[in-house]
């Protein structure tokens, strides 16, 4: 039934209503939902999802995998959980509320990394500073995140395009420092300066074009850039300021001692001026031409830059005599640069020389390469002349390019793009077999090929397919590198570059190249085939083996099967979410595979051969079953066959774990473990039903409330039971309140403690949300009922000496109490709720006191004496006070109380324990309390207190 509640009025004049205004709630205090109005929605805010996810995942990676290693299972069972919690809430339409959630599982999050990474301060001090930058990557990242939710673009539009702003500026300077800091770690230091160029021009590279920010309408102009893209002109000149410092300055602080030497002093011009040739090559126009600055300027710098630093490298390298191509590297690039000039020149005799220089060019690869290859050595397993002769052919390739393009072939030109990349990669291969090809060689060739790829396919020179099939084939160098790193890693075979290449294929093929539109099934079907069947190839050539060089012990089949459904899950993101819109439960399938699979990586659950190990499969299917239902796969409220089928499941798992947790050393009997498994299904099918009701009245399906009190009378009735089973093992003459503190008392205490809270949170939702329309029922009673015997219980598992001091830490519990029509009729209301609180705290101490009186342990005395005195004197006041707390119909005397009060203090002086002297503040503190109550609320003796609430509630 509905109930009408009033608020509760002073004895006045004024006549008692009988309605309530609507801005109070059902306890009679205001309503800040409907006291506040809407936060209006600034003319300049555009509503609609953040637009650069691609972009800020790929900056993500590198400080993604390294919190990861730190933090491991831990971060990802928080990330888990706690994604299913903000889900759920979520989508029982509590938008608010999942991101309060998010904030404080964000919190977990964060201090489980900072917990977790707190060590790498004991390596060096100067891993402080790493802390940090991982701190400050965390929060940036999880303010990326909260970009994801509406609510925080409908409240605080401002704070979210500052967010976005710091994704575009700070971001990408936290991800290089990020992996300058791994590639140090794990590889050396010597590359620091490199890995901040390359990575830092990539990153320059998506983020300095000119962007419209997400939630700005076009015409209007950003408040902190003053133009209408996300970043202005000043974070722009910052970041590239930042570049340009940053490797001179990390090559400085590891090189400072040695910069006098020569060879130094060239690294470092060459430092200096490559990251301004790269600079160049940015598409700053817009910018420039915003600051007044003139595209000559800009290819002034290029030139410069750009022919300081061939003439440095080349002489680094002829300082190191590793090759004989060094001396060729200076006169081939110039032809290379002259050769490229003239192919823009105009004129007929211009273009009639340009097939003359490119042959001439051709003709200087070829003797360089003559020059260079050493034909008086024998290598192993390796054929010079077809190595000459794959040489010269990917030179003559290079220069083939270059004049197809001209002509605007596209077709012919994205052909011999693919050869050219493949027999790079090939000659690459061969030579880093043989020792022959260094690693900083092979980051800037992979590097440089990639960017080239990409930014010939958005210029439309070449075809999708070069860019994807050119890409991909560089991709077969990750044995390379890892071999570099450890030695004992994967040998390099040409079966496993092909498993890596076919894995490659699939996935970039999906996730860069296909437009996101609608697929037919069987392209959807060809792409989950191949996807399966490329990620177990990988799994059984690569990872297997990489597995046993990282991680001692073998992988298990339950690792196996986690990576595989991780891995394809995880992959097929983007055909559910962006090819299969026509099967919208497709995606809800996905994700549920996927946390099945993390899930099973994180719990490893054996094959079934005790009830702990089914109770860990338990766990994984129940878990799936409540993220299926959620997502809205499954609906209990049509078949509750499900619920119960859910809760057994947990309640056998929890009771297998509970079990192992109370008789860790011992066998237990099969009825107790029948007991406890029955227990812990009854306790979650209750939650199960509260947890369903929500759900779908959040989701606005007709539901009804459910009736819980079977359940929780066949609760009460197992744990009497229970109770009874082990406590027919004590003797009669032996039963104590200490020998109560049985497992059974222990694991009832946690269950009603449970129960109360989820029911109270239930309850107090049920008021938020719908004030008015909403129904108690029984709930209040077991509350009550269910908080009562949990204090009971609490007391009897004391497992400290002074109990007086664990009762009263317990009586918290007791804070859930609440009104209801069968236990507690006359239950004070919300506003003095406290008070029965402070009535236990007061009975304990009382007790405590009594007990530890002198005059029972150290004989009749004086001070003993009197302490029984004052203590039987001042009981009349406690009774009173008690009494008027823990009632709304009960109006205590205050001259009572005035006279008893003072007698308090007299147990400072003859008090012959801590509890006197503790009773004596608390009784004193309630006291003062009650008088200045009293006469502030103008209640004089004899007249009772009304409670208005009480009267007009009704169930």
């Amino acid at each position: 039934m509905k109930r009408n509640v009033g608020r509760e009025i002073r004895r006045t004049a004024q006549p008692i209503p009988t309605s309530i205004p609507e801005e109070y709630d059902s306890a009679g205090c205001m309503d800040s939902d409907q006291s506040k109005e809407p936060k209006p929605i600034p003319e300049w805010v555009l509503l609609r999802p953040f637009q650069y996810n691609g972009r800020v995942l790929a900056t993500a990676l590198p400080g993604l995998c390294l919190v990861l290693s730190l933090a491991g299972e831990l971060l990802l069972s928080i990330i888990v959980i706690g994604a299913l919690i903000v889900h759920l809430v979520d989508s029982g339409g509590a938008k608010r509320q999942s991101l309060i959630i998010f904030l404080g599982i964000f919190i977990a999050v964060q201090m489980s990394i900072i917990y977790s990474a707190i060590p790498l301060v004991w390596l060096s001090i100067f891993n402080v500073a790493i802390l940090v930058i991982v701190n400050m990557f965390v929060v940036i990242t999880g303010g990326w995140i909260l970009l994801q939710f509406d609510t925080l673009l409908l409240e605080e539009p401002v704070l979210a395009e500052l967010i976005e702003a710091s994704l575009f500026t700070v971001y990408p300077g936290v991800s290089v420092i990020l992996l300058s800091w791994i590639i140090g770690t794990v590889w050396s230091t010597k590359y620091l300066h490199y890995v901040a160029i390359l990575h830092g021009f990539l990153l320059l590279r998506i983020f300095i074009t000119p962007n419209q920010p997400s939630f700005r309408k076009p015409t209007q102009r950003a408040s902190h850039t003053g133009i209408a893209y996300v970043i202005g002109v000043p974070e722009i000149a910052l970041m590239l300021i930042m570049y340009a410092i940053a490797p001179t300055l990390i090559f400085v602080v590891f090189n400072f001692w040695n910069l006098a030497r020569y060879d130094v002093a060239l690294e470092l011009i060459h430092v200096i001026s490559t990251p301004l040739f790269l600079v160049s090559f940015l598409e700053l126009r817009s910018w420039t031409e915003h600051a007044g600055i003139p595209f000559k300027t800009i290819s002034a710098v290029r030139w410069t830059a750009g022919i300081v630093s061939l003439i440095a490298t080349c002489a680094m390298l002829m300082q190191t005599k590793s090759s004989v191509l060094v001396l060729w590297l200076l006169p081939v690039t110039a032809t290379n640069v002259v050769l490229g000039s003239l192919s823009n020149a105009k004129g007929y005799a211009m273009k009639a020389l340009t097939p003359l220089l490119a042959i001439s060019v051709g003709l200087m690869y070829t003797i360089a390469i003559l020059d260079a290859i050493p034909w008086h050595l024998d290598l192993p397993n390796v054929d010079l002349m077809w190595m000459t002769i794959s040489l010269i052919a990917c030179a003559a390739l290079s220069i083939a390019c270059f004049m197809v393009a001209n002509t605007g072939n596209k077709q012919l030109l994205s052909t011999l793009l693919i050869c050219n990349m493949a027999a790079v990669v090939y000659i690459e291969y061969t030579l880093s077999l043989q020792k022959l090809c260094s690693a900083p060689l092979l980051v800037a060739t992979t590097t440089c090929a990639i960017y080239l790829l990409t930014r010939l396919h958005n210029a439309d020179v070449i075809a999708w397919h070069a860019s994807w099939v050119g890409a991909a084939l560089h991709s077969v160098k990750v044995l390379l590198f890892l071999q570099m790193i450890n030695s004992d890693s994967l040998e390099p075979t040409w079966i496993r570059s092909a498993v890596i290449l076919f894995v490659v294929l699939v996935t970039t093929k999906l996730v860069f190249f296909e437009k996101r539109k609608e697929l037919p099934d069987l392209s959807v079907y060809q792409y989950v085939l191949t996807i399966c069947t490329s990620v177990m190839l990988f799994y059984l050539s690569v990872l297997r083996r990489l597995w046993l060089t990282f991680i001692p012990s073998p992988p298990t089949v339950q690792d196996a099967t986690s990576v595989f459904i991780i891995i394809c899950s995880a992959i097929c993101l983007k055909l559910s979410f962006c090819h299969m819109h026509q099967y919208k439960g497709i995606r809800k399938v996905n994700i549920l595979s996927l946390v099945a699979g993390v899930m099973m990586f994180i719990l490893q659950p054996t094959i079934p051969k005790s009830l702990l190990e089914i109770s860990d499969w338990f766990i994984i299917i129940s878990f799936c079953m409540i993220l299926a239902t959620t997502v809205g796969l499954i609906s209990p409220s049509q078949n509750s066959g499900i619920l119960l089928s859910l809760s057994s499941m947990v309640g056998f798992a929890a009771g297998a774990h509970i079990c192992q947790y109370l008789f860790p050393q011992q066998r237990v009997e099969c009825y107790k473990t029948i007991l406890y498994m029955l227990t812990c299904t009854l306790c979650a099918f209750i939650g199960f039903n509260i947890w369903n009701y929500n759900l779908c009245k959040g989701s606005h399906r007709a539901t009804k409330m459910p009736n819980i009190t079977a359940q929780y009378v066949a609760l009460v009735v197992t744990s009497v039971i229970m109770l009874v089973v082990e406590c027919s093992t004590l003797s009669i003459g032996t039963i104590t309140l200490a020998s109560l503190a049985l497992p059974c008392t222990q694991l009832y205490c946690g269950v009603y403690l449970l129960i109360a809270v989820i029911l109270k949170i239930h309850l107090t939702w049920q008021q938020s949300t719908d004030p008015f329309n909403y129904t108690l029922g029984n709930i209040p009673t077991i509350i009550n009922m269910s908080a009562i015997l949990c204090y009971i219980l609490a007391i009897l598992n004391c497992p400290i000496e002074p109990w007086e001091i664990w009762n009263c830490t317990c009586a918290i519990v007791l804070l859930l109490l609440q009104p209801d029509p069968i236990l507690l009729t006359s239950f004070p209301t919300q506003k003095h709720q406290s008070g029965i609180l402070v009535t236990v705290c007061m009975a304990n101490l009382y007790i405590a006191s009594v007990m530890d009186c002198d005059l029972w342990h150290a004989g009749v005395g004086f001070f003993s004496v009197v302490e029984l005195i004052i203590l039987i004197l001042v009981l009349p006041g406690y009774i009173v006070l008690g009494r008027d707390f823990c009632s709304n119909f009960y109006s205590a005397s205050p001259e009572m109380v005035v006279f008893i009060s003072p007698l308090n203090s007299i147990l400072y002086v003859v008090g012959s324990s801590y509890t006197s002297w503790l009773l004596a503040t608390v009784g004193l503190s309630a006291a003062t309390w009650f008088i200045v109550y009293k006469i502030s609320t103008g209640q004089q003796m004899g007249r009772p207190q009304r409670s208005t609430i009480m009267q007009l509630q009704k169930y």
